[in-house]
């Protein structure tokens, strides 16, 4: 089962047609806690039935100068999942999960057993519900998956910026990856933001890559984005013809990446310039200086270590 929903108000009605984005207007008063003053606001989407393993990733972001924090809760007929709270406003919650058939990493859902009767709450911290451009998004797919590498091809690949991780402060050289890729994408998008200063602004558990985190962090700096996962490259295609940056969460075993920054990687996020036959032009954060960063990969290889498991990618909206 594959299947990506996107709800919320978007002012550039061609982004909103490209991604297929619903009105929602759902908004519903949830009182406040002693641990946050602010006002909470809930709302609730009835999902299908989930197979056994199968990864779901939920992402929220909204615009404006408002703080706001949020979470997500899986409910379903044999328990229930929720995972960190994010954002400045609210209760410090992490993950947890409570009955069977539903893990909770950091920032996303996965099934061990048939889930049925699923819904999944947003309960968001804010002072009012969102007035400017909000982004509601539920992706589910298998987590592992035959890659589809696509054919399309891109004749205006991204351009943006290079920034090594490598050159960060040394305290996050080995494990900013995210953070360098959403400031090249940002940078690609005319907006520029100091590369260590993201990193400390998405720190989230102790982890840089937290993925609602660093939308969060992008939101504050008047950039919408949202998390999805992805099974076929074309798909990635199509969203940097429109100029909407993709950053996709690869991991690999040694072999598997020909002349990779990184001889392998358990979870390594790389940012995506464009597709030609048979390459994926990246800017890689691993690379040792800014001046490997820009580097192309085999796109066969590729499209394996980033599809095969869950899939994910962040997309950024201009």
């Amino acid at each position: 089962m594959y299947w990506t929903w996107r709800c919320g108000a978007l002012a550039n009605e061609r982004h909103a047609r490209l991604l297929g984005v619903r009105g929602f207007d759902q908004w519903q008063p949830a009182g406040a806690t002693p641990q946050a003053p602010a006002s909470q606001w809930r709302t609730v989407l009835a999902l299908p039935d989930i197979p056994p393993d199968h990864v779901l990733i939920p992402s929220f972001a909204t615009l404006g100068d408002t703080p706001y924090g949020f979470r997500f809760t899986l409910t379903h007929a044999a328990g229930r999942a929720s995972l960190s709270h994010i954002g400045e406003l609210g209760a410090a919650a992490v993950a947890q999960t409570e009955g069977a058939g539903i893990d909770a990493p950091i920032d996303c859902f996965v099934s061990r057993a048939p889930v049925h009767g699923v819904t999944l709450e947003l309960l968001l911290d804010a002072p009012a519900p969102p007035a400017g451009d909000t982004l509601l998004c539920v992706s589910c797919r298998p987590w592992g998956f035959a890659p589809a590498t696509g054919s399309q091809v891109n004749v205006a690949p991204l351009v943006a910026p290079s920034l090594s991780q490598r050159e960060l402060p040394e305290r996050m050289q080995h494990s900013a990856c995210s953070p360098a890729c959403m400031v090249m994408a940002l940078a690609a998008l005319g907006h520029e933001v100091d590369g260590a200063a993201f990193a400390d602004a998405v720190r989230h558990e102790g982890i840089y890559g937290v993925w609602p985190a660093n939308l969060y962090a992008a939101s504050r700096r008047g950039v919408l984005g949202f998390v999805a996962s992805f099974t076929h490259a074309d798909d990635a295609v199509t969203l940097l013809d429109a100029h909407l940056p993709v950053i996709a969460s690869t991991r690999w075993q040694e072999g598997d990446l020909t002349d990779g920054a990184l001889a392998k990687s358990g979870g390594h996020l790389i940012l995506l310039r464009g597709f030609s036959a048979d390459q994926v032009l990246v800017n890689d954060p691993a690379a040792a200086t800014a001046a490997e960063v820009g580097r192309g990969y085999a796109r066969d290889e590729f499209c394996r270590i980033w599809l095969r498991e869950r899939g994910a990618a962040y997309v950024l909206l201009p």
